[in-house]
């Protein structure tokens, strides 16, 4: 931001703040500050130095948060592993099969 000589809104000499440069002279201490909507700064001495600073930006930074709940789609089909007992040639034996399954209920 570039602003063109600003003008101070306020400016006073302080009468017990005094630079002494050699032993004859002595200088008070000028203040001067500047505001604006943009800005604040606060100038002081007899060369000038910035002692303070603000800006205020205009850009505003918003944070925005969301939060969606993921829900899967229920499996109704699947591979699984059995095993128990059965009835084949010899009568009733172990069994351990691979099986396909399709899930009628889900709890």
């Amino acid at each position: 931001m570039y602003i063109l000589s600003p003008q101070p809104y306020l400016a006073w000499i302080d009468s017990s703040d005094t630079i002494h440069a050699s032993d004859t002279c002595c200088h008070l201490r000028e203040y001067k500050e500047y505001q604006d909507s943009n800005y604040y700064a606060k100038v002081s001495g007899v060369a000038p130095r910035l002692d303070e600073i603000r800006v205020y930006p205009r850009t505003i930074y918003q944070t925005e948060y969301i939060c969606r709940d993921i829900v899967q789609k229920n499996k109704r089909w699947g591979l699984g592993l059995s095993a128990g007992y059965g009835i084949g040639r010899n009568g009733l034996s172990p069994i351990l099969a691979v099986t396909v399954n399709y899930n009628l209920f889900q709890f």
